[in-house]
């Protein structure tokens, strides 16, 4: 079983959702649109093979070049794409300089009275996509997951579980 699919987006969108409203984003709209835009999306390469891993830069560009997806995002459902962006940006496995660099770019696109929100919102998102692997699933299946995550990013089940270690 693949690790980055259709399922795995869905987990990281409930466990955002539900981590934000308990963190008192529950009343707010938008911030729950955005973290369901951005859990749904966090993964989005139509084309990529499904056994190799997401490269979230590359959706990023996908996203940012879809006029379709766009259009959807601002102008039917009334969320700013940048914010969806940003807070996908924190999805990199693992997160690392590199990663971070491209968070920061990401927030500067964020109008400066939405940046502490949308940090907010990106840790909850960062923490949901590395929860959903040992959360939503039973035992077993969490450990498919492993399995899958470990065979997609070329790297021992072993490499994959000391990586998730700080959470």
């Amino acid at each position: 079983v693949n690790y980055h699919r259709f399922t795995h987006s869905m987990e990281v969108t409930k466990l955002a959702v539900e981590s934000a409203a308990a963190s008192g984003f529950g009343a707010q709209k938008n911030a729950i649109m955005e973290l369901m835009a951005a859990g749904m999306l966090h993964d989005f390469e139509p084309g990529r093979p499904v056994d190799e891993e997401p490269d979230v830069e590359h959706t990023g560009r996908i996203i940012e070049e879809s006029g379709a997806i766009k259009r959807i995002l601002e102008q039917e459902i009334g969320i700013k794409l940048a914010h969806v962006k940003a807070i996908i940006t924190k999805t990199s496995f693992p997160y690392d300089t590199a990663a971070e660099s491209l968070h920061r770019e990401a927030l500067s696109g964020v109008e400066r009275q939405k940046t502490v929100e949308i940090e907010k919102l990106s840790a909850i998102m960062q923490d949901s996509g590395l929860l959903s692997t040992y959360i939503i699933p039973t035992p077993e299946l969490a450990e498919i997951r492993v399995r899958g995550l470990a065979k997609e990013t070329n790297k021992s089940e072993e490499d994959v579980v000391a990586q998730t270690i700080d959470f």
